[in-house]
């Protein structure tokens, strides 16, 4: 879905895209905002932490940001250094929502105005489509002073301040301005409310919300942006604003950035964040910034659903190439819109069976990993092929660099400096040039200097010596001599390679689908689906011939203590090159005989950039 996606838009250098946040939190002030007999309420059905920090301001150029880089097809972020996306650990530890518990599944039709009576106290006039404007809440229920005496009126209290947190700051539609009533019968018992997995459900519904966002037509985002822009704080130090507090004793870790009075200020620039992203190289995410230690200071509602916490490489572990993603069959177009009278709970059954089972769902751990994941990890040339390592073409120039220079030392190589013809090193060197704006200096003709002008001869004077200072213009200069240039040595790897060719498929990213998966049959809901790409040519094995097995990798067999044993390669095909980098000039005509013989000459590298997923 490259070609709908918001990402295909910026590298076309079309308008940027920035997106406004729907949100209407009902207080700014915090927990203070809220009125104080009805906080323990609020506490007691698990929503007090986020009253405390839903007055945050929200980063509208770094939600964009994010949101370009954000992939439909596996609900991750998409970074140059890998994947990496929210978890239900960052919606415990960062905004204090229960995650584990009953699915907020309930009826969708009901008659509202009776149950607004019976749990507001309230029988409403205006109420469409089963949802009711914030600003009816706010009106009818702000007088809590009134009713200081009266358990059952601050209950009622409690609810619409809680729905108004539900429509305004976690489950935010288009319009910001209403919530549906159907959250009401969630919230009869506080003690029952908390047993709901409020967190899940938000982080499901921003899920859908950013996809929804990646369309380049969109012009705005909702559901729970705070969490979203905590989350990149505490993953991306860089971008994080310059002043970080601590975190408060047994508070969830948001809190951090709740405290008043601190001046937290951060950048709102869009073209600054994607610059950040694209520039972003392996060591700039924090991957577990949730030690041990704070965990265990964390208050309850924050850790009581650790059993389900679970992402391979953000919680320690080493990174396998992932299966197809398994997703519930059209899963971005269901909608209740219209749906009124539909029986969710048997249209929804196999998802709440897989919920029943979450306990018993748990991934197959792999070895831990030490140090950084490495970049030519199996992983990380795999998920290279995938996906869209850049959003700006103008940040892509560094890429297209490293790759010339990894493919250089590759054909110096002793297993790569008898697959390469001259044609290929001139194609590598036009790369070069173009990138670095040389390309016009050194293909322009010679322009002959004129004539010099005639010398002009200065009469000479008569100086005393007693006018002269001994030593002249470099008296009281000291003599330096230049220190020798030397460029950094390269560290030699243990297989001998700086270039390892890849052993996976071809996938242009910007011509396909990230993933290419058949549409699985719609008689299961959940299907997990195994199919094998199709087979495509594996350019870089044609080029450099067949790669060894994967027994006898580089990689592997320097885990395993073995030595790698030399292969020999195929015979290269003379096209290849052409067909991943594009036509190189003949031999028999340079750039610089092609302008002096009057035939006009395209820059090779021109099309290098044009097509950087290809080649990438």
């Amino acid at each position: 879905m490259q070609s709908v996606h918001v990402s295909q838009h910026v590298w076309n250098k079309e308008k940027d895209r920035r997106l406004v946040i729907r949100r209407a939190s009902p207080t700014n002030k915090g927990i203070e905002g809220v009125p104080h007999q009805i906080v323990p309420f609020l506490e007691q059905a698990g929503f007090v932490w986020l009253a405390r920090m839903s007055f945050i301001k929200i980063n509208p150029g770094l939600i964009s940001a994010l949101v370009e880089r954000w992939r439909p097809e596996t609900h991750t972020f998409h970074m140059p250094f890998g994947e990496c996306t929210i978890t239900l650990q960052d919606v415990a530890l960062l905004v204090g929502l229960p995650v584990d518990g009953l699915p907020l599944l309930g009826y969708v039709s009901a008659d509202w105005r009776a149950l607004c009576e019976e749990l507001l106290g309230i029988r409403p006039t205006e109420i469409k489509g089963g949802k009711i404007k914030l600003s009816w809440l706010e009106k009818n229920f702000t007088n809590v002073e009134d009713h200081v005496n009266d358990v059952e009126k601050l209950r009622r209290y409690a609810r619409a301040w809680i729905l108004r947190f539900i429509g305004g700051v976690i489950f935010v539609d288009r319009s910001s301005s209403y919530v549906p009533l159907r959250f009401l019968q969630f919230l009869r018992d506080f003690e029952v409310t908390r047993t709901y997995a409020w967190g899940a459900a938000a982080l499901s519904y921003l899920y859908r919300q950013l996809c929804t966002a990646t369309e380049y037509a969109c012009s705005s985002i909702g559901g729970l942006t705070i969490l979203l822009q905590l989350w990149a704080w505490e993953r991306f130090k860089m971008i994080a604003p310059k002043v970080s507090p601590s975190i408060p004793d047994a508070s969830p870790v948001g809190m951090r950035w709740s405290q008043h009075g601190l001046g937290i200020n951060a950048r709102d620039d869009l073209v600054y964040y994607r610059k950040k992203f694209d520039q972003m190289k392996r060591n700039y995410i924090d991957w577990q910034p949730y030690p041990k230690s704070l965990i265990e200071q964390m208050p309850l509602i924050c850790t009581e659903g650790m059993a389900i916490w679970g992402v391979m490489r953000q919680f320690g572990f080493q990174q396998p190439i992932p299966q197809a993603p398994s997703q519930v069959v059209d899963l971005h177009g269901l909608t209740l819109r219209g749906k009124e009278h539909e029986n969710w709970f048997r249209i929804l059954a196999p998802a709440l069976q897989h919920w029943e089972m979450r306990r018993k769902l748990h991934f197959q751990p792999t070895a831990l990993q030490v140090g950084l994941l490495s970049p030519n990890s199996d992983y990380m040339r795999w998920y290279k092929l995938k996906t869209k390592l850049y959003i700006d073409p103008n940040e892509a120039h560094f890429s297209v660099m490293t790759d010339v220079g990894e493919l250089l030392a590759y054909m110096a190589s002793p297993e790569g400096r008898s697959m390469w013809t001259v044609e290929n090193l001139m194609e590598q060197a036009n790369r070069i040039l173009t990138i670095s704006n040389e390309h016009e200096r050194v293909t322009e003709s010679a322009a002959p200097a004129p004539p010099a002008a005639t010398r002009v001869e200065v009469p000479s004077c008569h100086v005393p010596a007693s006018c002269k200072e001994l030593g002249g213009f470099q008296r009281r200069r000291k003599a330096v001599e230049p220190q020798e240039y030397t460029f950094p040595v390269m560290p030699e790897r243990q297989q001998g390679l700086y270039y390892v060719p890849s052993q996976h498929s071809y996938y242009p990213s910007q011509e396909q689908s990230t993933y290419w998966y058949p549409p699985p049959p719609v008689a299961n809901a959940f299907v997990t689906d195994t199919t094998p790409a199709p087979p495509n040519p594996n350019m870089m094995s044609q080029l450099f011939g067949n790669s060894p097995s994967p027994a006898q990798t580089p990689v592997a067999a320097q885990h395993s203590g073995t030595q790698k044993t030399a292969t020999t390669p195929a015979l290269p095909n003379p096209n290849m090159m052409l067909q991943l980098f594009g036509n190189s000039p003949s031999p028999a005509l340079t750039p610089a005989e092609a302008q002096h013989s009057g035939t006009p000459h395209t820059p090779l590298a021109q099309h290098s950039i044009e097509k950087l997923d290809n080649t990438t």
